[in-house]
């Protein structure tokens, strides 16, 4: 309430101060946990609307019958929880940028959270809360009415569809989910402080007694910790803020050296039908690698890694398999000898294939990045049903497939829409995509364009078939590529090929443009 306090006073202040105009939305998330929730949470949509700001009440669900704060892992649960039901509103509203009321006292926690688990002082995670950051990707779907901002022009030259037999809405492009940035401009106040300002204004606000008890979370225990006990003082508050002071410092640094190391790489192409990644790194005479050590390189390598791995698997640049793609690519980091003169080596990192190649007169390094084949128990475990919000919904919600296509279907105008299904390409799929009497374009497709993709990653893409029919049948389109495969021979199908949608996972555009310097049609403006 301390958040909304300040903002509506410098929403009526504007004028005074030439600021622009305030479009505020406050979101309050009911996480049903306490009996008394629901009635907090019309008791705060009150207060805001008193000062002048609408909200908007966001209700958690929950299993029946089962006491969420008894299950294991809750806090992380509620968190995720949290940020989906927050990130669906915000797309739906168009907002790309949410303020959240963290504090001094939050990063503290977080801080001697992270120590107890063993990070170092090296780690990025000491940095605590950032005061900017990136929401987490959404692992479900994005809400009907989801804004997908069209971005990546097919003549900018990137690798995208080229004349599609038969292509979606997105008329040979596939939109990319927008970002949604989490600012937190409390960071450095005491939650003192924040009363203090609630206090002197008037403004009302609840207590979460579940915050309170230090048996319940992690976080719990350590504000339990912090607030009973005389600690050492090397992991006193002021202790903790300076060693975040510190990994901030040197994570600036490494970021820095990382995104000189992404100027000098070519991007060769990047296709988000398949999620593939091609680059060139910089030549080996190259004096970026005099700045380059297995730390930086392990920056680089996540940066390019989050283009690919699905949205719940990003971020891990301290994986020990990237240190032997590092060894690999170049002699200064290798503790001996230099390159072969030709070579081709493949890694799984993270779920996805590097592979690496080299001539035998070209000094420089080719390098692929693609999806993993799924596991067989994936396969069996992936498969989607497409659901309707409204019996009077035109689309279907947006599935999440493989953690990096979001797809959706028309209501078919004929047939039971709740066949609608998606899974896994198979091998079986492909083979008699390319065998049966199919017409023409639909062959030439996945011919030249799905069958020869790197280290069977055509295997990772998403189909749309129909429940009904027998595992063996024919998938009825291949959304990424936009195809539709429709009836042949004078077969006739039960569910005719939907109408479908289809965007790739948010991207980081940021790292996108360190790969490609003159690309400037991606909007990234922070401030709507």
């Amino acid at each position: 309430m301390a958040l909304a306090c300040l903002f509506a006073q410098l929403r009526d202040a504007r004028h005074q101060y030439s600021f622009p105009q305030l479009d505020l939305q406050a979101f309050i998330v009911d996480h049903r946990t306490r009996e008394e929730s629901a009635e907090e949470a019309t008791l705060v949509a009150s207060w805001l609307d008193a000062i002048d700001i609408p909200s908007q009440i966001l209700k958690m669900h929950w299993d029946a019958g089962v006491d969420p704060m008894m299950l294991p892992g809750f806090e992380t649960q509620a968190r995720k929880k949290r940020f989906d039901l927050i990130q669906s509103a915000s797309y739906s509203r168009g907002i790309t940028n949410l303020y959240l009321g963290h504090h001094r006292g939050d990063q503290v926690e977080t801080i001697m959270m992270r120590l107890f688990r063993n990070h170092s002082i090296a780690s990025l995670g000491l940095i605590g809360i950032r005061p900017v950051s990136v929401a987490p990707g959404l692992d479900d779907a994005l809400g009907q009415e989801a804004r997908l901002q069209r971005v990546i022009p097919v003549e900018r030259g990137l690798d995208y569809i080229s004349n599609p037999p038969e292509v979606n809405d997105c008329q040979g492009l596939i939109d990319v989910a927008p970002r949604i940035y989490l600012n937190r401009p409390l960071l450095r106040f005491m939650k003192d402080e924040l009363i203090a300002t609630c206090s002197i204004n008037g403004v009302k606000y609840v207590t979460d007694k579940t915050n309170l008890s230090p048996l319940l979370t992690e976080r719990n225990a350590v504000r339990h910790l912090l607030a009973t006990y005389q600690l050492p003082r090397a992991i006193q508050a002021n202790s903790l803020l300076r060693l975040a002071e510190v990994a901030y410092r040197s994570s600036e640094s490494l970021i820095k050296t990382s995104e000189i190391m992404m100027s000098k790489t070519r991007l060769v192409s990047f296709d988000l039908r398949s999620g593939t990644l091609i680059i060139q790194l910089p030549s080996q005479g190259d004096s970026v690698w005099d700045m380059v050590d297995f730390r930086t390189f392990r920056s680089y390598l996540t940066y390019l890694l989050n283009f690919v791995c699905p949205c719940n698997s990003q971020s891990r640049s301290s994986g020990w398999e990237n240190l032997a793609v590092a060894r690999l690519v170049h002699p200064h980091l290798r503790q001996k000898g230099a390159l072969p003169t030709k070579f081709e080596e493949s890694f799984n990192v993270d779920g996805t294939i590097i592979l690496c190649s080299k001539s035998a007169n070209d000094e420089q390094v080719q390098v692929v990045f693609s999806r993993q084949p799924p596991r067989k128990s994936k396969v069996l475990d992936s498969k989607v049903h497409f659901s309707f919000r409204q019996s009077s919904s035109t689309w279907s919600n947006w599935e999440l497939f493989d953690g990096r296509f979001l797809v959706r279907v028309h209501r078919p105008s004929s047939g039971d829409d709740s066949r609608l299904g998606m899974r896994y390409l198979t091998r079986q799929d492909l083979s008699r995509l390319q065998k049966d009497p199919l017409p023409s374009p639909v062959k030439v497709c996945v011919k030249d364009n799905i069958a020869p993709l790197p280290n069977r990653c055509h295997l990772a893409l998403p189909v749309i078939y129909d429940t009904g029919k027998a595992e063996d049948d024919l998938p009825l389109a291949i959304p990424t590529f936009g195809l539709c495969i429709k009836t042949w021979s004078g077969e006739s199908r039960s569910l005719v090929t939907p109408d479908f949608e289809v965007c790739y996972k948010n991207i980081d555009f940021e790292a996108l443009r360190h790969l490609l310097p003159d690309y400037d049609s991606v909007s990234t403006d922070r401030h709507h």
